[in-house]
């Protein structure tokens, strides 16, 4: 049981009530709807405060300062932001691979690189690279670099998850799709911070304002070039496949079926992070995907 008083800002009462409420069953008493200050009190079944904070921070961006809290002494489990802070060591480690690895793949890649950008440009109109916009750290945006595999606006004439045989992958684009060399230039997305060799895939924005309030935790650390989930889907298009050709819609199939099996290896990775263990995960996925 917890109660105290907080104060939001940057964010509309409603929404802050709205997303508190898809955690617990809070009861709210309204201090100054200007300025979002509120008293609350509520069960949180074993969660502290701060997960629900940092919930909060991660999907939504809000601004919050905590004026009062008081809570009870049970232990509740540690959230996943107190898990990752124990290990900054490792982040650190981790950080500095990704640059010096990525820096290293894209000079010994460059002519592979080089090689596809040209057969891309004279097989269909458009440009090499696709800049789809996706989501990683603490809910920033970014925009993803592959190699173009499908005509040009694809997503805007078409669902935004790829199923097999879709009429909009060029020719070109099904050889490299199979071998994942599309992924390839994702090398500067590492490079610069937006992306890290190993961590959850970066979604679009659509599908991330569906997650459950658990899968905001898999935005505590930078997407990934693959991931546990990427080797076990990694013929997610054929998973897809086989609901849609039971008349089922791809982005619905996506939704309601693969992202959640996803997302249970993505969060049992976050909150067993281990350095050591991602090394593992990029050897598996070479040999695997």
């Amino acid at each position: 049981w917890m109660e105290g008083k907080l104060m939001f800002k940057n964010m509309p009462l409603p929404q802050v009530l709205k997303r508190l409420s898809y955690f617990y069953n809070v009861k709210f008493e309204i201090q100054d709807p200007v300025i979002n200050s509120y008293y609350f009190n509520g069960t949180f079944e074993n969660k502290q405060l701060s997960q629900v904070l940092d919930y909060l921070k991660i999907s939504s961006r809000i601004d919050y300062e905590i004026k009062q809290a008081m809570t009870d002494d049970s232990q509740g489990s540690q959230s996943t932001m107190v898990i990752l802070r124990k290990k900054k060591g490792q982040l650190i480690l981790k950080r500095i691979f990704d640059i010096c690895a990525s820096l290293i793949l894209i000079v010994l890649l460059s002519p592979i690189i080089l090689f596809f950008s040209i057969w891309i440009k004279l097989d269909s109109n458009g440009p090499v690279f696709y800049r789809q916009e996706r989501v990683t750290q603490y809910g920033k945006v970014f925009r993803i670099f592959k190699f173009r595999t499908m005509v040009n606006n694809a997503d805007k004439i078409g669902n935004l998850v790829t199923s097999k045989n879709d009429s909009r992958i060029t020719k070109v684009g099904e050889k490299i799709r199979k071998y994942r060399i599309d992924e390839i230039p994702q090398l500067f997305n590492v490079l610069i911070g937006e992306m890290s060799f190993v961590g959850t895939r970066p979604e679009v924005q659509k599908y991330v304002n569906q997650y459950t309030p658990e899968m905001y935790a898999t935005l505590l650390l930078p997407a990934g070039v693959t991931s546990l989930a990427s080797i076990e889907f990694k013929d997610e298009d054929e998973i897809l496949e086989r609901y849609t050709s039971k008349g089922r819609e791809t982005n619905e199939v996506y939704v309601k079926e693969v992202l959640p099996l996803k997302m249970e290896y993505n969060l049992k990775a976050i909150t067993s992070f281990n350095f050591i263990k991602e090394l593992g995960t990029m050897i598996s996925t070479v040999v695997k995907v």
